[in-house]
């Protein structure tokens, strides 16, 4: 973790509104040096600060907020990645008009869900240490939510939704719903230490659970009559009999099906490796790799067959082939057997060639010129069908413009420049 004093930070470049800030590396939010990208590949020696105003945070990599807090304010989005995750455990992070959506884990001292904000969290763990208050919009979809001393108050303007299993656990605090909050039929809310309480403009729905060991439920306001709950001190209010043995049949913490602990890749002379490591998996289908080069518009690279259930180190790798230099985007999307799916984490990565080639025509009739800055003694060409099968191969290379004649079927081919084992990959088709 690197420290950063006062001159520092007066150094830190400005950047312009509206500016995407990527992780490059594990560390401090505040790091002014290593830490944050704009392009996703090299350090911009400038951070995010502490208020976002309009901007895109994506998170990659484990960031520490130390004490100093956050506002995401004024339209900005935050992408937490499975590889990522967020520690403000010694501060308070604040969602204003702006949304955050992470499949790593969150750790706030205090967490505040303003009106017309909204926090989604997938697969991982939110741990709270003093108090969350939702005026806008969190949902809690197959994953944990922990508080470890404080309360949870869902204000009259908030939604809470717990879905796919999600389970909330108090270890001291209450529960206070002013607002509506949703339970699917296997989520739970269950507190330790702590009350449980329904106002009278609050509306709890669904068929799910709620459980005070050490403590009392009462309701006020909507409660539905499928929600199974048990109170270990006094009731009130309550619209179906306690039933303690249906409640605790749900309340078990959530077992997340991938933990991905790594998710990166590098360029290579005519192709980018792609890579990416599981700790564990449980009941995981496959894999999709995807890339794109606006980060909008994604098109398949590939599908990898995953683990299925196991305990072990699962190791992936991709290879893309790549036609022409530039800045390409990756993500990682994991599936599981039921179909649910996981986007594992976006990586940046710049591709490398080593000779500006092209093919003319392309398209062409089986005929054409392949077009080179340079050619030197050792330089080879050969070509290869969609299946890999070698069709053609120019053993010895001679002049810039070279005539290449392979009398090939219509179909689409790969030529491969070789020089001393690096390569380079042009695509063309033969019609």
């Amino acid at each position: 973790m690197k420290n950063w004093i006062l001159i520092i930070a007066l150094s830190v470049p400005i950047v312009s509104f509206a500016t995407t800030y990527t992780t490059l590396e594990n560390g401090d939010w505040g790091d002014p040096n290593e830490l944050w990208s704009l392009n996703g590949v090299t350090p911009c020696n400038c951070n995010p600060g502490t208020i976002v105003s309009g901007d895109t945070i994506i998170l990659n990599h484990d960031i520490i907020l130390q004490d100093v807090g956050l506002v995401l304010t004024n339209g900005s989005y935050m992408l937490i990645n499975a590889t990522g995750s967020l520690d403000g455990s010694a501060g308070v992070i604040t969602i204003q008009t702006s949304e955050v959506e992470a499949y790593g884990d969150i750790s706030a001292k205090k967490l505040m869900v303003d009106y017309m904000a909204s926090l989604n969290l997938y697969w991982a763990e939110l741990s709270i240490v003093t108090r969350m208050e939702v005026n806008g919009y969190v949902g809690i979809h197959f994953a944990n939510l922990v508080v470890d001393a404080g309360n949870i108050n869902i204000f009259e303007n908030g939604v809470f939704d717990l879905t796919e299993g999600a389970k909330l656990y108090f270890e001291f605090g209450n529960f206070n719903n002013y607002g509506v909050t949703n339970l699917c039929d296997e989520c739970c809310i269950e507190l330790g230490v702590g009350n449980i309480k329904n106002f009278t403009s609050g509306v709890i729905n669904g068929g799910g659970s709620m459980i005070s060991n050490n403590g009392n439920i009462q309701n006020e306001g909507v409660w539905d009559v499928l929600i199974k709950w048990c109170s270990q001190g006094s009731d009130f209010g309550m619209p179906s009999p306690e039933d303690c043995y249906g409640a605790n049949a749900n309340c078990s913490p959530v077992p997340l099906p991938v933990e991905i602990v790594s998710f990166d890749g590098e360029a290579k002379t005519g192709y980018n490796q792609i890579n990416w490591v599981t700790a564990t998996e449980l009941e995981c289908d496959y894999y999709i790799v995807e890339r794109s080069l606006d980060g909008e518009n994604w098109a398949l690279v590939a599908q990898v067959d995953g683990s299925g259930t196991t305990s072990e180190e699962s190791k992936y790798t991709v290879r893309d082939l790549i036609e022409e230099p530039n800045t390409y985007y990756y993500r990682l999307i994991q599936f599981d057997f039921n179909l649910s799916q996981k986007q594992a984490g976006v990586i940046t990565i710049e591709s490398l060639r080593i000779n500006n080639a092209c093919i003319y025509p392309n398209p062409n009739n089986g005929e054409f010129t392949l077009l080179m800055d340079e050619v030197k003694p050792g330089y080879a060409v050969s070509i290869f069908d969609v299946n890999g099968t070698q069709v053609y191969e120019v053993p010895d290379l001679y002049g810039k413009r070279i005539e290449i004649k392979p009398q090939l079927e219509t179909g689409v081919y790969l030529l491969i420049i070789d020089k001393d084992g690096t390569t380079e990959t042009l695509r063309f088709i033969v019609k």
